[in-house]
């Protein structure tokens, strides 16, 4: 079996340059949700390709072909999750920006081809890799800008919820509530899931304005 080479790690602040700069280079810095359906489908020129039991019967929401062609996407996450379905095309977006040099000396285009591929690298480039591209995803379906303003705006309720419900408790009883509630009222925002949006808080620290 081929013994791969560690992809090349990047920092978290690393990926978020990487993916501001994607966003203005495609100017989707100023309008939330991002249409990142749009932009795979119709600006990059990106086959999304529905695939029946993906996931169901191998564990994998999505791939994408080292010639950065075609996205296969689990079909029924691409009929009924939206914002799952969003981040998967975000995090197949990252492996494009991120990796692509590196991808291109697979030759990735079929399921049997990818799995051959994971395989191959290793639990520890893989994980390299796929928590590479969840950052992107993260920090280019939820920009830090429009995250801040966000936050802010909901923050002030959480605050005075906290001040009524949870006066005189340590904050670190209740910290992890308000920042859950309020990554809840942003999933109709960034249209993702709140565990996305959870992330993001704490690794911008916002989570630092709630007293």
């Amino acid at each position: 079996m081929k013994e791969y080479e560690k992809p090349r790690f990047y920092s978290y602040e690393e990926i978020r340059s990487a993916a501001d700069e994607f966003a203005e280079k495609n100017s989707l810095g100023q309008v939330i949700p991002v249409d990142v359906e749009k932009l795979i489908d119709n600006v990059l020129k990106i086959n999304i390709v529905p695939f029946p039991s993906l996931y169901r019967s191998f564990g994998i929401n999505a791939f994408i072909s080292s010639d950065f062609h075609k996205i296969y996407v689990d079909e029924y996450l691409y009929t009924n999750l939206e914002p799952q379905y969003r981040f998967t095309l975000a995090h197949e977006l990252g492996h494009l920006v991120l990796h692509r040099q590196w991808y291109r000396q697979f030759r990735i285009e079929s399921l049997d081809s990818y799995r051959r591929f994971v395989t191959g690298l290793g639990d520890e480039r893989y994980g390299l890799l796929e928590t590479q591209a969840n950052y992107f995803a993260g920090l280019f379906l939820v920009p830090s800008k429009h995250l801040e303003t966000k936050f802010k705006e909901e923050a002030k309720e959480i605050c005075r919820f906290i001040s009524s419900h949870y006066k005189g408790l340590k904050r670190d009883k209740y910290i992890g509530v308000a920042v859950d509630l309020i990554a809840q009222k942003l999933r109709s925002v960034f249209n993702v899931h709140h565990l996305p949006i959870r992330i993001r808080i704490e690794k911008d620290r916002l989570d630092e304005l709630i007293p």
